[in-house]
């Protein structure tokens, strides 16, 4: 309240409830115990059959199908590129292959996970010269952030090692 303003008499104020029990938020533990018990769960309560029946045919087919491709596809690579660094472990040349390579391949991942693109934002105003040094810190939410950055930037990865 500004020192300007008249205050209002102390009968005029309205005393102050608190709202019936079925609007307060929860609190402590109540938060807790509703996480524990799904924190994965759906948000539309009911699903119709359309939906559950589309949802049983991409478990069966779809998701086996990206789990055996994301296998195959990881240990080819792994194969490639220890072939490639014992055949040219030092050469400016070998390096820029490589990085091409896990830029291509963390691209491929990305679109065997499902994320057909992903938006960034603010990367003109931190482009910077070509081969300058940059540093990026992230949160590191998922490590599907990891993929995103390494097909749009090729960087290297430094991380807490965790416990």
């Amino acid at each position: 309240m500004s020192p300007y303003q008249q205050q209002p008499p102390a009968s005029a104020k309205t005393p102050v409830t608190a709202p019936p029990p079925a609007q307060q938020q929860p609190v402590g533990s109540e938060l807790w115990k509703r996480d524990i018990e799904g924190p994965f769960r759906r948000l539309d309560p009911n699903p119709d059959a359309f939906e559950l029946a589309r949802l049983a045919l991409c478990a069966i087919t779809i998701v086996p199908l990206r789990v055996v491709l994301i296998a195959v596809f990881l240990s080819s690579y792994y194969v490639l590129a220890l072939s490639f660094m014992t055949v040219a472990p030092d050469r400016p040349w070998a390096h820029a292959i490589s990085i091409f390579c896990v830029r291509w391949a963390s691209r491929f991942l990305l679109l065997l996970l499902g994320y057909w693109t992903v938006d960034v934002k603010g990367m003109e105003e931190n482009a910077g010269r070509r081969g300058e040094p940059r540093v990026f810190v992230s949160n590191h939410i998922s490590f599907i952030e990891v993929l995103v950055f390494l097909h749009q930037l090729g960087p290297s990865f430094v991380m807490k090692r965790t416990e």
